[in-house]
């Protein structure tokens, strides 16, 4: 199993990355222990080469997140799990297969991809940093 073999910088990524991907961004903004927590709570087997996508995935979504020019940028941290999970609920509810593999052979995204992922970004931080009524 995959989990054992790394360390805890490793372990963090890795959990951050497939949490998101598992639609639980939630877990993801609790932060590093409780993330590991749970994430070693799952007794499921990890394939390397499903984690290694989802890593990268989730490293070029941050990325791209963090060359957007947000009015507020004190949300990015939430920003990027939260994208990553939208993405994976629109992919899972369309029917059709996010080809992870493809990730790792061409270690970049396309263009549509950079465009679907900058608009849901967009979308969850303007709802983040938009206080409720009242609460201003």
């Amino acid at each position: 199993m995959l989990k054992s073999k790394l360390n805890l910088s490793d372990k963090t990524i890795l959990a951050k990355s497939l949490l998101a991907c598992q639609q639980q961004p939630y877990v993801v903004c609790e932060g590093a222990k409780v993330c590991i927590s749970v994430f070693d709570s799952q007794n499921t087997e990890i394939h390397e080469n499903d984690a290694d996508a989802k890593v990268v995935l989730h490293e070029y979504i941050e990325s791209l997140i963090s060359k957007i020019k947000f009015d507020i940028t004190a949300y990015r941290s939430v920003t990027v799990p939260y994208t990553v999970a939208y993405l994976s609920y629109l992919v899972s509810n369309s029917g059709k297969l996010f080809d992870f593999t493809q990730v790792i052979d061409i270690q970049s995204m396309t263009n549509e991809l950079e465009v679907i992922v900058t608009v849901i970004s967009k979308v969850i931080h303007n709802f983040l940093a938009t206080p409720k009524e009242g609460n201003e």
